[in-house]
């Protein structure tokens, strides 16, 4: 049989990695200014793939904005394809609403160029998730083409991938790589050779006579003489014809063919043919703990509540938005957020991560200031000071929630309340911080009259005077003091009243020296539990100072406890006096965890690639002397601190088999909290790491018997095989350790622990035999990675890493949630999501406003579903409102907005319209959800 060789040229361009960005940079400009001479020189050569990531040519045009005429034309023509992504992703490191932004800011960029290349083309992401079939068909994209992920289950090159919703794209492995055609030989015999070898490993596994050839590599140039090499082998072969093409070419290819295809399903996660470099998932791991909270700050709150506040008539920071998308997309390409790249490549991401966050973080203030200013917050008349508590989520819920402001008047603990819009109080706690001085002078009669001249109805820059107070000093000499307030968060001030003031001491001669200070209003940090707060909404308190809540009474929920536990309840938390770990009691289903939060930490002989324990390691797991245990209790729980050190070996031996003799003490402090009403138990663990070469892990061992896990992954949960699979003849040794978004859960049909996290994505389910616990005590251990430190990039590179080190202080934020039955039923997610997202608050002043005091923006029913996006719609005055249904089974419900819309469409997620949606009488609509299904509506208003 002939065979059809279709030769895909293309570059596979790590924007950061051994390099740092601008120095591969420079590397870019240079191939892509000879990309476009070839193009141009050289009809023949007919096209050329730019790596499936537009942020490249973003990158180019910085430099070379006079080209852009120049690649428009060319991928006009169809010799350059460009897209579909903004940038090369790892999938498991990320949310499945990043991926989206990835792929939408992908195709704008393209479109702009004249379109993008249709085609799920990841080459290097390190495996593959479940859900990219449903992503992908949700920008009509109909095909994948990936390396790595791959096991035995297809047996052949091409498959049919199937979601967890049932979703299904053409897959294309590429067994060999993307560069089984880099380089062709222009000598006629070693080209044969190489042909020869290359088709044998393609034919054993391809699905047509269709091969596929990929011309390039890691930072590869277009090979300029590739249409001779072409026309040389085309002579000398007489059963096989290659040609210049495309991936869209080649996919299109097959899908004439039609062979019959296997179906695979779930996610792509083997490594018997290519690497899947799991250390990744723990290398530098604050950068993903950076990563996730960026990723919250985007998706629950700026998109979010900008976009409530638009349908309230807010004007919608679109742009903004979408460049703190590009700074996080950037941060998420494969070899950045994995860690797998010089230090250099970490400073880099740390100056993005604080970019998206300081855009994110001010379109939240403006946004929740906006919606604020529309709630009519006069319930409890004029005095009280109004506090308006947001929930992002899809669900209604009781949490705590802390807010800091300047009040008027000093908050003596006992002396105010804090209460809803019926007058109903909630506990609460105060820190008060001190007045700041910010301003100090000694002036003349005339330098004072002067400096009030200057200031013109009582503002001072952005801040507003608020009182004022004369106190006579020496002989001559009167003391003015001022209080200063942030506009934004100062009351209505008579000001002219206190100009008068002035004016009666100006007017007369007892005083001829001012000595002036000026005080930032002292912030107050209070906390307060929230009840009932709406889904998708807010709830307004106030603060009063009536004195309705005495000390006593406000203390009413304290939680009992003993020298060494918490108990609230659903939970009984013990320490162990002598090593600091917990036993854990589920007073509902009699569950015991014991040995709990125990710290293990044990060599790193491996890079940033793998993790790879020395040959004589030596593990740690109890502190150097017993701990200092205390307990903490106050109106909104109770905390158990737990203050240890470790001994651990400063690092490794010269020849890297052995941890060192010389140790160091490392501080660890664990505070477990409980609160009233509470399902999780919340643990804030500080490290002061002073070690290196070390890989620093919690355990949690569990009575429960099971052979699956089960962790949060895109639009869902994963389950995976507990055991390990033997891996005899894959190129890379299988591990435990698995990626989660965050949660992860071990449970079986009774009971189960689930172990909710803020940014550390790697666990392992261990069997008991590495346990303390006595025999029967314990059955399976989740261990959370919080560190794997280590000094190289790659084995034998010469690329040292001390920033991977992760050295001094480091935080870790986990929760434990004991329950009973199946968690999906009792859609224990939501715990591990209102972990992760936390309510905020704003200040506010009194006032009357069209919004009533509590009000939910979007209900949703049932409980099961989840909303994962609330945003503009790209185009038209439109609500992107995005759902999913993680239970496994199909769902129907039904979502109601909080104003009037007309008309609402099932959308794909590219926000292409699918079709018109029934509105039912009350305004809501009906929504039916696939297993594992994501949905997207986009509602309509009038033009105004």
């Amino acid at each position: 049989m002939e065979a059809i060789i279709l030769v895909v040229s293309h570059t596979h361009w790590d924007r950061e990695w051994y390099l740092s960005f601008q120095q591969f940079r420079v590397r870019l400009v240079e191939m892509m200014d000879a990309l476009l001479t070839l193009l141009e020189r050289e009809p023949r050569f007919t096209s050329f793939t730019l790596d499936g990531q537009m942020v490249l040519l973003e990158d180019y045009l910085e430099v070379r904005p006079e080209k852009r005429a120049q690649i428009r034309e060319r991928v006009r023509q169809g010799r350059l394809l460009v897209g579909p992504w903004y940038t090369s992703p790892d999938e498991f490191l990320v949310s499945a609403e990043a991926l989206i932004r990835n792929l939408m800011l992908g195709h704008r960029f393209a479109a702009e160029f004249g379109g993008t290349m249709k085609v799920g083309y990841l080459p290097d992401s390190f495996g593959q998730v479940a859900q990219l079939p449903q992503i992908l068909q949700g920008f009509g994209i109909g095909a994948a083409v990936f390396w790595r992920g791959v096991g035995d289950e297809p047996g052949q090159t091409e498959f049919r991938w199937r979601g967890p919703d049932g979703s299904t794209v053409l897959a294309v492995h590429l067994p060999e790589g993307y560069g089984n055609g880099a380089d062709l030989p222009a000598e006629r015999e070693s080209l044969i050779e190489r042909l020869a070898g290359v088709r044998a490993q393609l034919a054993a596994r391809a699905t047509t006579d269709h091969l596929l050839l990929m011309n390039g590599g890691d930072h590869k140039w277009p090979q300029e003489n590739l249409p001779q090499v072409l026309a040389l082998a085309n002579k000398a072969l007489e059963d096989a014809a290659l040609i210049q093409s495309t991936l869209p070419d080649y996919i299109a290819a097959i899908e004439r063919a039609d062979p019959p295809l296997p179906v695979v399903e779930g996610e792509q996660r083997c490594a018997k043919y290519a690497y899947l470099l799991p250390g990744t998932l723990s290398s530098r791991m604050p950068l993903k703990q950076r990563n996730a909270a960026t990723q919250t700050l985007l998706e629950r709150w700026a998109e979010p509540f900008a976009a409530w506040a638009w349908t309230l008539g807010h004007p919608y920071p679109r742009g903004l938005l979408w460049q703190a998308w590009k700074y996080l997309l950037q941060n998420q390409a494969h070899d950045s957020i994995c860690g797998c790249n010089i230090d250099a490549v970490q400073r880099d991401m740390e100056v993005r991560f604080a970019w998206a966050e300081e855009i994110g973080e001010e379109i939240v203030k403006r946004s929740l200031q906006a919606i604020a200013g529309y709630v009519d917050t006069t319930a409890l008349g004029e005095t009280p000071t109004p506090i308006i508590v947001f929930n992002p989520l899809s669900v209604g819920r009781s949490d705590v929630v802390t807010v800091s402001f300047q009040p008027l008047t000093s908050l003596e603990e006992g002396m105010f309340a804090v209460a809803d819009s019926e007058g109903r109080t909630v506990p609460h706690e105060v820190v008060s911080g001190k007045p700041q001085e910010v301003f100090a002078a000694d002036a003349s009669r005339e330098e004072f009259a002067e400096f009030m001249q200057m200031i013109e109805g009582g503002e001072v820059f952005d801040l507003r005077i608020t009182s004022l107070d004369l106190t006579p000093l020496e002989a001559g000499t009167l003391g003015v003091i001022t209080t200063l307030v942030k506009k934004e968060a100062a009351p209505e001030v008579d000001f002219e009243a206190i100009k008068r003031r002035i004016q009666a001491v100006l007017e007369g001669e007892t005083w001829q020296r001012f000595s002036v200070k000026a005080y930032f209003a002292p912030q107050v940090q209070l906390s307060f539990r929230a009840e009932d707060v709406p889904a998708c909404g807010y709830k307004t308190y106030w603060v009063t100072s009536g004195g309705w809540q005495k000390a006593e009474e406000n203390a009413r929920l304290t939680i009992r406890n003993s020298s060494f536990a918490i108990h609230n309840e659903f939970y009984l938390v013990e320490a162990d006096p002598a090593d600091g770990t917990l036993t854990i009691t589920d007073e509902e289903t009699g569950m015991v965890c014991r040995g709990c939060n125990r710290f293990v930490d044990e060599g790193e002989a491996g890079d940033l690639y793998w993790h790879e324990s020395p040959a004589r390691d030596e593990v740690v797991d109890r502190p150097a002397e017993p701990p200092q245990i205390t307990i903490t209790e106050g109106p909104l729980g109770v905390t158990l601190r737990v203050e240890m050190a470790y001994s651990l070996p400063v690092g490794l031996t010269e020849d890297r088999a052995a941890r060192s003799e010389k140790r160091v003490s490392c501080p660890i402090i664990s505070e477990i909290r409980l609160r009233p009403g509470a399902r999780r138990i919340e643990v804030r663990t500080e490290v002061e790491n002073r070690a290196g070469n070390h890989r620093l892990r919690v355990h949690f061992p569990t009575p429960i018997e099971t052979d699956r896990s089960c962790a949060e992954s895109a639009f869902g949960v994963v389950e995976r095989p507990v055991e390990i699979p033997p891996g005899e003849g894959w190129v890379e040794r299988p591990v435990g350790t698995h990626p989660q978004d965050s949660f992860v859960v071990v449970s079986d049909e009774a009971q189960g622990l689930m172990v909710a996290n803020l940014g550390l994505p790697e666990y392992e389910f261990l069997p008991s035999t590495s346990l303390r616990a006595g025999p029967g005590e314990a059955d399976l251990t989740v261990a959370l990675t919080l560190l794997r430190c280590v000094e190289r990039l790659s084995r034998g590179a010469e690329a040292l890493t001390p920033l991977a080190q992760c050295q001094g202080r480091q935080v870790f934020e986990y929760a434990l949630v004991p329950h009973g039955g199946d968690w999906r039923e009792a859609a224990l997610y939501h715990e591990a999501h209102a972990f992760n997202v936390p309510l905020k608050a704003v200040v506010t002043s009194v006032h009357r406003g069209p919004l009533p005091a509590e009000l939910s923006f979007a209900s949703l029913e049932p409980a099961s579903l989840v909303v994962s996006a609330v945003k503009a719609a790209e185009a038209g005055n439109g609500l992107i409102l995005r759902l999913y249904n993680p239970t496994g089974r199909e769902v129907e419900g039904r979502v109601h907005l909080w104003r009037p819309f007309v008309q609402a469409h099932l959308v794909r997620l590219d926000e292409e319209e699918v079709r018109l949606l029934a509105r039912q009488p009350d305004g809501g609509i009906m929504v039916q959800v696939n297993r594992n299904g994501a949905m997207t509506i986009k509602f309509s208003f009038e033009e105004e």
